[in-house]
């Protein structure tokens, strides 16, 4: 192994030899709640997985705990890094194939491209897997800087023709999402998220959001802050409940740009509602299950658009898991999961005021949050992620 390489969490491999599948994530992988960290976790138990990832990202001790094999390869953050690490990789793939060959790639979100790229050397021999927790080229979908600009058309081009290349995919999102990709059913892996076995286990009712705040019900969101996922909703909705005079502190936590925190600063200060919301930013994935132990009501407001309409969002199987009532758009992937005024309420995202009247309703009907809350706690017992995974780890060996 390259001297510059570490390996983290690697392990003998057994004379009954099990298959030996090869990934690369450039990026970190350091949160408990992320459906790519738990992928890579627990598919460690089924097969002999290596991961190479930069050995700068920060890694988190949960991702090896099953026995998944972390490869670092020493490179920086900057393009010329980038380009670095993907030499690098090459290099230590190249060198591992010949030594002790994979029988398979595991071609994940972001990295279809360049995973394609090693499954040309590797030959047709080796198993092309696509493991898309998400549709395909959606990290690009919105404005970005420059290279992402420059990048995106041809990237997009191209996507749909290499994943088609797969011997098999499994489908993250609702499969049907991925039918302008033209990948074919018989090769279609269904799954979906879960949630983490321990994720209750961190919940106190003390914490970083709800410290402050004595009284009221607590609204909450979790999830990148932006219009499209809901953050000028949110907002209606915290002015009109406010007008209605009910007594409530809406948590909106998640990553934010600058730009959207100033326009959302500016409209908090209009609406009179400095005292009802607060934007916390993004905090470590740890601190989020305590901050849902203190919450009243989830929400997960999601645009009706191709990036969400597909996806099976974690944070309302965390939301659920600690029993929380979850007001959520109807789309198809959160319909998969909720079924309206059972375990959750659906609205329509198209109505201005299906959020408001929804939250609203479980204000004011007597029981509906209970009832609710104890339907969604009870539904999420079998969407914990060893069994998700094993289901999927299973289907990909009667179909090797």
């Amino acid at each position: 192994m390259n001297k510059n390489n570490q390996s983290i969490g690697s392990k003998n491999i057994a004379s009954d030899r099990r298959k030996r599948i090869f990934s690369i994530w450039r990026k970190e992988l350091c949160n408990i709640n992320k459906t790519r960290d738990n992928h890579f976790r627990y598919i460690g138990q089924h097969f002999d997985l290596v991961v190479l990832v930069r050995d700068s990202a920060r890694i988190g001790s949960h991702v090896t705990k099953n026995g998944t094999e972390i490869v670092l390869i020493k490179a920086g953050s900057s393009l010329k890094g980038v380009l670095i690490f993907y030499m690098k990789s090459f290099v230590w793939f190249y060198k591992e194939q010949r030594r002790n060959p994979f029988d398979a790639i595991l071609a994940v979100i972001g990295e279809e491209v360049t995973t394609f790229v090693f499954h040309l050397y590797a030959g047709k021999s080796v198993k092309l897997i696509f493991d898309l927790w998400d549709i395909p080229g959606s990290a690009l979908a919105n404005t970005g800087g420059f290279l992402k600009n420059l990048i995106r058309k041809p990237y997009q081009m191209i996507i749909p023709w290499i994943v088609r290349k797969g011997d098999m995919v499994i489908s993250g999102v609702v499969p049907e999402g991925l039918s302008r990709i033209g990948i074919s059913r018989d090769r279609i892996i269904e799954s979906e998220n879960g949630v983490l076995e321990e994720f209750g286990d961190f919940a106190s009712n003390t914490g970083v959001v709800w410290k402050s705040v004595s009284n009221g019900i607590r609204l909450l969101y979790v999830g990148s802050i932006h219009p499209d996922r809901g953050a000028d909703d949110l907002l209606e909705l915290a002015s009109r409940l406010n007008q209605d005079g009910v007594d409530f502190v809406l948590a909106m936590v998640g990553p934010i740009d600058s730009n959207v925190a100033l326009l959302l600063d500016n409209k908090i200060i209009k609406s009179g509602l400095k005292d009802r919301v607060i934007i916390t930013g993004e905090i470590d994935s740890t601190y989020i299950p305590t901050v849902v132990s203190g919450a009243d009501i989830c929400l997960c407001p999601l645009a009706d658009i191709e990036k969400f309409r597909w996806s099976y969002p974690v944070k309302i199987y965390e939301y659920m898991q600690l029993g929380k009532p979850v007001v959520a758009s109807d789309l198809p992937g959160i319909r998969h999961i909720i079924k309206s005024d059972e375990n959750g309420i659906l609205y329509d995202p198209e109505d201005r005021n299906g959020l408001y009247s929804s939250v609203a309703r479980l204000l004011k009907v007597p029981g509906l949050r209970q009832n609710i809350s104890r339907n969604a706690a009870m539904m999420i017992q079998d969407k914990k992620w060893p069994l998700i995974i094993r289901k999927f780890c299973d289907e990909i060996d009667d179909n090797w």
